[in-house]
């Protein structure tokens, strides 16, 4: 899971609340996606300067997985430090090791989430590829929006082939910078889910051990 920004021009309506945190105007899309960098699901609707965790909470896959409607009851997702570690949703954020052998297990975690996670970038990277206007809409926010959603339909039904399979790894051989995450959402969890969630982050954590 992840969020990319598209870029836009300046609407005439709420124009401050599109400028996102590069200066631009742009609209906030947050897309989900698996291991063939097929997308699962996308939410494009929302300001640029929203943050990324906002997004997340008032998404339908949100409610879908907190009430146990997952179409995969024992998937996980991965995404980046601005969202919540959630029981279904891990994030490379997590607490200080007691041991030595935990730190360990830690290190391998987060070098396995990384490399894991880069799959949403390159997928990101290979649908503005297949499609340039992305990189630029000129359009109002609502356009873009749907002009988003059916790109990612065509390249889901484009499906990858080799070629992009190659791209995959050109991307992969590129190391990730933190310069562009955005900073993690103030937002606190509600005690019963952030417990839920360190226990499964733990669970995970002893298969690196």
């Amino acid at each position: 899971m992840d969020g990319t920004l598209i870029k836009i021009d300046a609407p005439t309506e709420n124009e401050a609340d599109f400028v996102d945190r590069h200066g631009k105007h742009s609209i906030n899309c947050m897309a989900v996606c698996g291991p063939d960098m097929q997308f699962y699901a996308i939410d494009a609707h929302w300001p640029g300067s929203t943050h990324d965790s906002r997004v997340l909470r008032n998404s339908k896959l949100f409610s879908d997985f907190e009430n146990r409607r997952s179409p995969l009851p024992a998937g996980i997702i991965l995404g980046d430090s601005a969202y919540p570690l959630r029981s279904w949703l891990l994030t490379p954020v997590i607490r200080p090791a007691e041991t030595e052998a935990e730190n360990i297990a830690q290190q391998r975690y987060r070098r396995s989430h990384k490399s894991t996670r880069r799959v949403i970038e390159c997928a990101f990277g290979i649908l503005k590829e297949k499609f340039p206007c992305l990189y630029h809409l000129h359009v109002n926010p609502v356009f873009a929006a749907r002009i988003f959603k059916c790109c990612v339909e065509l390249c889901n039904f484009i499906r990858a082939d080799q070629q992009d399979m190659e791209r995959l790894n050109q991307f992969l051989e590129h190391e990730e910078t933190d310069e562009d995450l955005p900073e993690p959402d103030v937002f606190q969890d509600d005690q019963a889910g952030r417990q839920s969630a360190e226990v499964r982050l733990r669970e995970i954590i002893q298969h690196f051990m």
